[in-house]
């Protein structure tokens, strides 16, 4: 240090100088650099301009215990309805089984995503919609699920890509839409349901399918079998394969068979029965003549049974004097607001013998109204007034061949009208034309 001048003493000052800060330095690059004291920062959330921002406070608990979820990770993914922007954070659940978040005000979706580390599939997920606008609290109840892994192989054990992968699960919640397998012939489902699920696959005519048992934090490993053939062994085609042409014959077929039956159905009504001016009569109205009787010339060989014919004519008998109906037009009676006496009216020949009361009078009101009616609803009018204003509905549905629905239709409409009034006595109705129609009030 003596035999240096002035300016070596400098130099040398400033070469220590310079050798301690490199040191120093150089310890405190290797103390940051230690991986084992570094701070793991999460993104930060997102901000939608506002400068407010406020407090969510979720406290995790589990959906079927009511437990805390506690001492784990949860990966919570924040979606904002206004910029469209998601941001995701892993959030230390603590003891106390609540995560803190800060948002700024404004609509978000969020979801949450725990997988504990003592498990090998994910453990437990929900999502939800939140408004946020001030410092908020609220319980949050997971819901359990598992995680599925698997392959699709082809019935000749080759991996099959670009197959459409379905899981049916006992629980909707979690991630149940449909995948498709990768290049590798792999599918990957970290989110399902914490139940019973059935997993089918299908890849063009093939298809096949697993059932699985998943577990809260389990991982189930898949593999499905595409040994089967859509649209084959289905119920009802003793194993065969029901295809698009063989369904086409089938209803060709059919087709062919009702046009047929129809086309022998109209054949039969057109050559079936005798034509007018024919002569003679069918073996089931006439018998065929004896042995040694003669017919006029231009004479059938067929003449009328005699029992045939008095049948015949006694059922015609008792159409005339049993159900004979009377037109309006051919009632001659006179308006009156009194009861029907013979001093108004005289009761027609034709009218229903067994009918022990007297036909009502026919008022100009009456007479108007039938005008509008339809022609079912008049024959209604005309049976009550030709059988004294007594009948039922049964016995009008036997006088005028209408079918049971339909003549219940025609009484609704009369009622509504104010023509009818339907009198329900246990199982019989009982129908009669009102006083207001009748021109009595």
């Amino acid at each position: 240090m003596g035999s240096l001048g002035p300016k070596g003493r400098l130099a040398l000052a400033f070469f220590l100088i310079f050798s301690s800060s490199a040191l120093i330095c150089g310890a405190d690059w290797q103390i940051q650099s230690d991986p084992s004291d570094s701070l793991i920062m999460p993104p930060p959330l997102p901000d939608n301009g506002t400068s407010a921002t406020y407090l969510l406070m979720l406290e995790l608990r589990d959906y079927q215990t009511k437990a805390l979820v506690n001492d784990t990770h949860a990966l919570i993914s924040i979606s904002d309805n206004r910029s469209g922007e998601t941001t995701q954070t892993i959030e230390y659940i603590g003891p106390s089984g609540q995560a803190r978040i800060m948002l700024a005000a404004g609509h978000y979706d969020i979801s949450l995503v725990v997988d504990q580390i003592d498990t090998a599939g994910k453990d437990y997920y929900y999502s939800f919609s939140k408004s946020i606008a001030s410092n908020q609290t609220q319980t949050i109840y997971l819901f359990s699920v598992g995680s599925v892994v698997g392959s699709v192989v082809s019935s000749q054990g080759q991996m099959v890509v670009g197959a459409k992968v379905k899981l049916d699960c006992g629980s909707d919640y979690g991630q149940i839409e449909p995948l498709v397998s990768d290049e590798f012939g792999q599918f990957n489902a970290p989110l399902a349901p914490a139940s019973d699920c059935r997993i089918s696959a299908v890849s063009g005519s093939q298809t096949g399918y697993e059932d699985v048992s998943i577990r809260r934090g389990g991982r189930v490993v898949s593999k499905i079998m595409l040994n089967e053939s859509v649209g084959a062994n289905a119920p009802g085609t003793f194993g065969v394969p029901f295809s698009g042409e063989i369904a086409g014959f089938i209803i060709g077929g059919i087709i062919v068979v009702g046009l047929l039956f129809l086309f022998y159905k109209f054949e039969k009504q057109e050559h079936g029965a005798p034509k007018e001016g024919d002569k003679g009569q069918p073996a089931e109205f006439g018998q065929k003549l004896k042995k040694g009787d003669k017919n006029k010339p231009g004479e059938s060989s067929f003449v009328p049974d005699a029992k045939a014919t008095k049948k015949k004519e006694s059922k015609s008998k008792h159409a005339q004097h049993g159900k004979s109906r009377i037109p309006v037009s051919s009632l001659s009676y006179h308006l009156s607001t009194h009861p029907f006496s013979a001093s108004h009216a005289a009761i027609p020949a034709n009218v229903h013998a067994s009918s022990s009361l007297p036909a009502p009078a026919v008022s100009a009101r009456a007479q108007d109204i039938l005008k509008t009616l339809s022609e079912n609803e008049k024959k209604v009018a005309e049976h009550l007034l030709s059988s004294g204003n007594n009948s039922t509905q049964a016995r009008m549905r036997n006088s005028l061949g209408l079918p049971k629905t339909s003549l219940a239709r025609i009484l609704q409409m009369l009622e509504r009208k104010r023509v009818v009034e339907v009198e329900r006595i246990g199982k019989l109705k009982k129908v009669r034309l009102t006083d207001w129609f009748l021109g009595r009030e």
